[in-house]
Parts: C-alpha cells; structure tokens; sequence
C-alpha cells in the first residue's frame, strides 16, 4: 500500500481541524498511530501538526521540501470516557514555493487507533 494516496491536506492553521469520536473503553490506554508527509505540490518549510487524544497532545514537526517525504509517528492516550475525540490541524500556514496565492500544508494519513498492549 503506497503512503499518502487517500490522505488529507490541512492548508489553513487552526481553521483546517479535522475531527472525529471514537467509542473507546474508560480508563483503558490507546495508542494513535498515523503519518506525516507533504503532498509533492511545492510546499514547503517547518510544518507542525498537532494531534489531540482525550487529554494528550502530540506536536509533531515536519521539514518539507515538496518532494512527498513522509515520516509516521505514535503516542498513548489514556479514554476519558465511552467516546474520545481525535483532532489533528496544522499549526503554521504554507504556501507553495512558487505560487504564494495557493495555500497548502502537511498531509495526515494512514490514522489508527488501537488498544496498547
């Protein structure tokens, strides 16, 4: 399976949040995995995605160079409740290297959740 075909693009700081509610177990720890990349556009530069788990956070910097790099990365959280929100967005705004009118940012794909071991 190739890296980054089906991913998502987040182009806009804090306004590009993407969101989702997950069933989970009270009190059990989770591990979130997923991957980082740059979608070979022409952008470019330090790039930051945040991840939010319950109460855990993971800043994750990238340095793209617009090539479709992509580096996957892991934390523990900890469920709060019978459902816990997962929410990514790109702490910084892009634009491409050769066209300063286009937004664009660090892509997230290949997002699994699963209980730690």
């Amino acid at each position: 399976m190739s890296h980054l075909e089906g991913a998502i693009e987040l182009i806009a700081g804090r306004e590009s949040v993407i969101a989702q509610i997950l069933r989970t177990v009270p009190n059990k720890e989770c591990n979130m995995k997923f991957t980082v990349g740059d979608a070979k556009n022409g952008c470019h530069g330090s790039m930051m995605v945040e991840a939010f788990a319950a109460k855990d956070t993971l800043k994750v910097a990238f340095k793209s160079e617009g090539k479709g790099k992509f580096k996957t990365v892991s934390f523990k959280f900890r469920a709060i409740g019978n459902r816990t929100r997962i929410t990514f967005y790109s702490s910084f705004y892009h634009t491409r290297i050769h066209d300063y009118g286009s937004l664009c940012g660090p892509l997230i794909d290949q997002v699994v959740v699963y209980p730690a071991a």
